[in-house]
């Protein structure tokens, strides 16, 4: 029965919790994972206190987000980051064929290039492409979000699509 409404409090805040810790956040590589312990925190309140425990979902985990950004950018957080390898572990289960694993390194070599594109950019850039990419946004409301003109978003966006592509990466 947790499980259930775990899930169902899960669906209704992803979006608006994926986008407030993508505002407050400086590192957009760290969004999921802050996202991830906050829902992790989340099941296990549920598990310990029941779900009658939880009045107001979305509150209680804004509240937690802050702790867990809070958390994340400790100087304790930086250190241990430093020797921390921010690559893209691939992973070669259910791969049968030379072929498949030919085309499975040039799939993971172009997102790996994308993405170290983009954290060449300002933040501002960076939290433009992850809302527009990741959480479908339209760039009217990424630039609602993010109090920006929305030429200014556009252009933006715009430059950085050029830069991916004079990197041949279309």
């Amino acid at each position: 029965m947790n499980k259930v409404n775990f899930e169902k409090i899960y669906n209704d805040t992803y979006s608006i919790l994926f986008r407030y810790v993508v505002l407050k956040c400086d590192d957009i590589s760290s969004v999921e994972d802050i996202l991830q312990n906050v829902y992790f925190k989340l099941y296990k309140i549920i598990e310990k206190k029941g779900i009658d425990y939880i009045k107001f979902p979305i509150p209680l985990l804004i509240k937690m987000c802050k702790n867990e950004l809070f958390k994340h950018y400790t100087l304790k957080h930086k250190i241990n980051t430093l020797f921390y390898d921010d690559g893209i572990e691939y992973s070669l289960n259910n791969i049968s064929s030379n072929e498949n694993i030919e085309k499975n390194f040039i799939i993971n070599s172009t997102i790996e290039e994308v993405f170290n594109i983009i954290k060449k950019e300002d933040l501002t850039t960076q939290k433009i492409a992850t809302l527009y990419y990741l959480d479908d946004l339209s760039i009217k409301d990424i630039a609602d979000l993010l109090n920006l003109n929305v030429n200014t978003t556009k252009t933006k966006l715009y430059r950085l699509i050029n830069k991916i592509k004079e990197g041949g990466l279309e």
